[in-house]
């Protein structure tokens, strides 16, 4: 698969909080950059699908806010699917958290 991402990657193992019953209950983060995140979802999740997410960067900051957007789907050899979100929209002063959590 193509890495098309202009902004470098970082692997991070994080479960991901979500609504038991919802397609977003067993996702795991497997990379992060500034401009996006990369999942593994045991659901399959639709291209375009847009998601609302909080992220505790750093202990000592306020959590940045944005809505993602699912760019690709793909389905691994276990069953499982990795997703790669965009970040679409960052809310209030989240793109400046973000930028100082990765400088």
């Amino acid at each position: 698969m193509n890495n098309k991402r202009k902004s470098e990657r970082f692997d991070c193992l994080v479960p991901v909080d979500g609504q038991q019953t919802s397609v977003f209950s067993q996702l795991k983060t497997i990379d992060f950059s500034s401009t996006g995140l990369g999942f593994i979802s045991k659901n399959e999740i639709p291209v375009d699908q847009e998601i609302a997410i909080e992220l505790d960067l750093k202990e000592y900051d306020d959590p940045a806010f944005v809505v993602g957007i699912v760019k690709w789907v793909c389905k691994t050899e276990n069953g499982d699917y990795r997703i790669g979100l965009h970040f679409k929209d960052l809310i209030d002063d989240s793109k400046t958290r973000i930028d100082r959590y990765f400088s």
